[in-house]
């Protein structure tokens, strides 16, 4: 088996799939700082202070299956006031691959279908799955407890009719008259 480390991506671990068996194999992969640093570029956020995954790949009859779990600390900013918050992750993730295509009719779109994903070459990178992984888990809206939002703060936005000017409605609200 080929396990090799690359520095084209921010976190690369590459791993030969083809040679596992049902029952599987378990890998764990912890980050650096430089690693995290790089990570945290890539997603737009502060700082990922920790990242560590467990991932076990097992094969199946056509292609392979991985159950992972990801488990993280970042800092991010808070969507109301834009100060630092921490955001801890810790979940599952299962994710399938195919080493053939699924047959399709002309003009049907394969990332719909509920199909696994397909593989072309015998190597995965661990490393990218599970970075694609905690950009899936991150919080959206990141929002620090018993922060106001900008509605709570300035108010809603009165929404006018666009027949206003015809109904006399402006006047009062632009002080025209």
């Amino acid at each position: 088996m080929t396990i090799t480390e690359s520095e084209s991506l921010e976190f690369s671990y590459f791993v030969e799939h083809t040679r596992f068996c049902p029952s599987g194999r378990s890998f764990t992969l912890e980050t650096d700082p430089e690693i995290r640093k790089r990570i945290a570029r890539r997603l737009g956020i502060p700082s990922v202070e920790s990242l560590v995954g467990e991932a076990v790949i097992k094969s199946t009859a056509i292609g392979f299956t991985i159950e992972g779990r990801l488990c993280a600390t970042l800092i991010r900013e808070c969507v109301s006031t834009l100060e630092p918050l921490s955001e801890s992750i810790d979940e599952r993730f299962v994710l399938e691959f195919t080493r053939k295509l699924a047959d399709c009719e002309d003009g049907e779109d394969l990332s719909l279908l509920e199909e696994p994903e397909y593989v072309e070459n015998d190597e995965i990178d661990l490393g990218e799955i599970l970075v694609q992984q905690l950009a899936l888990m991150m919080d959206a809206y990141p929002r620090k407890v018993d922060t106001t939002t900008l509605i709570e703060r300035y108010g809603r936005v009165e929404e006018r009719s666009p027949f206003a000017v015809l109904l006399g409605e402006v006047a009062e609200v632009d002080g025209e008259g």
